[in-house]
């Protein structure tokens, strides 16, 4: 507040009227008390304080899991390289820094940064330079005043100045949308980060897959080719009288149905190669087919761990996504509550007036004003407690999502678990079976060449061959697949870093990766001699 002058300076000032030092005293008065004021209350805060939501209860492991002897940490910063597989990696790497869906969640962050700034920006003073001139006439009759003969004509006025406003903190509602708009910033890195994760698991699925079909399209044909020979032999044995054309028509019957098996595993393998095309960020094309060349289904780990369901609180980036979504809720419900409050703004003003240049810039010419702006909304209490109520019932949205992601990650991880070991114990049977299936090929078309069988038992057993070398082929891409799914359910990936030449992929927080691969791919044979052949199983 400003001090009462004396007695005697105060009757001087109503003689002489106040001098150019009382007002910059009254002024800087004026200045000290909004600036104590400010300092007094702004470190007021209306609102909740944000606690972590309480967590539904988990399990202290999975039902599934697979200790490992001793007990490991598990590496899912760079699941893929458990493959073994330099195509699979080198792909990752790539879609890493070229995927579309990728770049446009970095973008989202950079909005979601360049609003922070904004939000900042609003704790600080506005000030506007302001400039202009006009030619003015005032209306004789239109104004009650006599006017004097020289403001009777037009004449010529520039101004320049400064208008500056400055709302201050009283209550938090700045402080707290700041820390919102903060909170955001951190959801849309995670959620950045997530579709990371997601990019990893589905470029990992979409190349087993190729390779599934590939594989299963590799089995066909070399039946195909067996086949053939079969139904030649056949032929030959029909021609010398030693059997019925029954045994023709069924050899030429098997030999069609396997060629019809062919068309559909090669509309899928391009189809595969397709996805593997777009989640690289390149447009489809028979490149890809050469780059992917041909190569095994990739083997997966012979031990899966993934760690235990409190990790997902760290590791899964939805989850984060989430909880950082519920600390800007909350804070927005504290903004609610500002408005209930009275708001204050130091408004001030100064400029220099003229009617002409040479004078536009003396002493004379100077105008301020200055002074507090005092706001309160007292008429509508129900519209801003509405508001409130509304907020909250956000953040109790965003609670139940938070809590609802906890869950839906555990159920993830573990059903990628049970497929995994369900897969493995389908495929070490399949491979038994397959074993038995062999050796029945090979007995039948002996026992067939010496006339001790009729020739529909060569048939099933070739038949009952190719089915289990294609169902052994699905069984080792389930296993690959539900490992991915492991790892991907588990968050991993999200930490990585790649080697991104892009210029705007490379201002995503990454480094190179390490070097961890094998410089040449491994290669597998395809079955090969008898009908019975099958592949030895892999560990």
């Amino acid at each position: 507040m400003v001090g009462k002058p004396a007695e005697g300076m105060e009757r001087k000032d109503l003689r002489m009227g106040p001098g150019p030092g009382w007002h910059g005293c009254r002024l800087a008065a004026a200045l000290a008390a909004c600036l104590g004021a400010v300092v007094g209350l702004s470190g007021c805060k209306v609102g909740p304080d944000f606690v972590r939501p309480a967590l539904p209860w988990l399990e202290p492991v999975y039902h599934d899991a697979q200790p490992a002897q001793p007990p490991v940490e598990p590496e899912l910063t760079y699941w893929w390289t458990e493959f073994n597989d330099p195509t699979l990696n080198g792909l990752i790497d790539q879609a890493a820094c070229q995927n579309l869906t990728l770049r446009e969640a970095y973008f989202r962050v950079v909005e979601s940064r360049a609003l922070v700034t904004v939000a900042r920006g609003e704790m600080f003073p506005e000030v506007f330079g302001t400039s202009g001139y006009s030619n003015r006439r005032t209306s004789l009759n239109a104004n009650q005043f006599i006017i004097p003969p020289t403001l009777r004509r037009s004449y010529d006025l520039f101004t320049a100045g400064f208008d500056a406003g400055w709302e201050i903190d009283l209550w938090g509602k700045l402080r707290r949308t700041i820390e919102a708009a903060e909170n955001d910033l951190a959801a849309s890195e995670a959620a950045r980060r997530d579709v990371l994760v997601t990019l990893l698991g589905d470029v990992g699925t979409s190349y087993i897959n190729f390779r599934v079909v590939q594989q299963r399209l590799n089995i066909a044909r070399a039946n195909l080719v067996r086949q053939q020979t079969t139904a030649e032999f056949v032929r030959e044995r029909f021609r010398a009288g030693l059997i019925s054309e029954l045994d023709v028509a069924q050899a030429e019957e098997n030999l069609h149905s396997t060629a019809a098996v062919i068309p559909p595993l090669e509309q899928q393998l391009h189809l595969a190669m397709h996805r593997l095309s777009v989640l690289l960020g390149e447009s489809p094309s028979l490149q890809m087919l050469t780059r992917l060349g041909n190569g095994p289904i990739p083997a997966a780990p012979g031990i899966l761990t993934v760690g235990v369901p409190a990790d997902l609180l760290r590791r899964r980036p939805d989850i984060r996504e989430a909880e950082f979504q519920v600390a800007a809720q909350n804070e927005r419900i504290g903004v609610a509550i500002a408005d209930l409050y009275p708001q204050l703004t130091l408004r001030g003003t100064i400029t220099a007036d003229s009617r002409r240049v040479d004078t536009w810039f003396m002493t004379d010419s100077l105008a301020y004003s200055f002074g507090p702006q005092f706001r309160w909304d007292i008429l509508n209490f129900g519209r801003l407690r509405g508001g409130i109520r509304v907020q909250r019932a956000r953040y109790e949205q965003t609670v139940a999502r938070y809590r609802q992601s906890v869950l839906l990650a555990v159920e993830e991880v573990e059903n990628a678990l049970i497929s995994h070991r369900t897969a493995g114990d389908r495929r070490r049977e399949l491979y038994m079976a397959a074993q038995s299936a062999g050796l029945s090929a090979s007995l039948s078309e002996s026992q067939y060449q010496q006339g001790l069988v009729i020739f529909q038992v060569v048939l099933d057993s070739q038949r009952r061959v190719l089915e289990l070398q294609e169902q052994i082929a699905l069984s080792e891409g389930d296993m690959s697949i539900s490992t991915v799914q492991a790892f991907k359910a588990a968050g991993g990936g999200w930490d990585a870093r790649f080697s991104c030449c892009d210029p705007v992929m490379a201002r995503l927080p990454a480094t190179a990766p390490r070097e961890v691969l094998p410089t040449t791919a491994p290669t597998e044979k395809l079955p090969s001699g008898n009908l019975g052949a099958i592949p030895a199983m892999r560990r």
